[in-house]
């Protein structure tokens, strides 16, 4: 009798461990994340019409790309789309020898 409820304690344990691996291989398949690993602050763009700096997360231009396919995006503040995508530094540079951040350039086009 207690071998058989052992071997239902440990059926039981195999089978909930099975649904939750397929529960979370589910959730990680179909999930969106909301940039992607290559650019996790999103893009930066500047409108050339009205000047507007602004910053797209990859999953609104995969969005946006979806539902106007060949589109380029507008800027929000005008509705331009005469827009150009900007760099921006990695992080605050340091000035040569000393502990105080240096003004970090503006963001330049590509």
């Amino acid at each position: 009798m207690e071998g058989s409820d052992l071997r239902k304690k440990i059926v039981f344990g195999f089978v909930a461990a099975a649904v939750l691996f397929a529960v979370y291989l589910a959730w990680s398949t179909f999930r969106t994340p909301r940039n992607s690993v290559d650019v996790p602050d999103g893009v930066d763009y500047v409108c050339k019409a009205c000047g507007n700096h602004f910053n797209v997360s990859t999953h609104e231009l995969n969005q946006f790309q979806a539902k106007h396919y060949g589109e380029r995006f507008p800027c929000p503040k005008c509705g331009s789309t005469n827009i150009e995508h900007v760099t921006r530094d990695a992080g605050p540079r340091r000035e040569r020898g000393s502990g105080t951040p240096a003004a970090a350039p503006p963001p330049t086009a590509r």
